[in-house]
């Protein structure tokens, strides 16, 4: 149980840390001086990525997790997964906020 507890803290912190470096490297890209088709074909890049790795990692990892360790969780993955968009939305949220100073 607290491997569980320490895996979806872990999993918190990378679904806050996933949103806010996407945020930070669309800012970046923003602030540069080059081609525009460029910058909007690294955004387009950097977007599907972004769509492709962290959406369902925050959706569906913490039903994952308590399939694979806690014993009769199956009854349970519908609020797992609930959860998982709880988080997003709070991942989403917290991502959105962060300002970097260097800019």
């Amino acid at each position: 149980m607290i491997t569980f507890l320490i895996l979806m803290l872990v999993y918190i912190a990378l679904c806050i840390g996933g949103f806010k470096g996407y945020f930070y490297l669309q800012n970046i890209n923003d602030r540069q001086k080059s081609n525009r088709f460029l910058k909007v074909c690294y955004s387009y890049v950097l977007f599907a990525v972004f769509i492709c790795l962290e959406i369902p990692f925050a959706l569906f990892f913490p039903a994952w997790l308590s399939e694979k360790l806690i014993e009769g969780a199956s009854e349970y993955i519908i609020y797992f997964l609930l959860f998982g968009c709880f988080i997003l939305g709070m991942s989403i949220w917290k991502g959105r906020s962060y300002r970097p100073q260097n800019f």
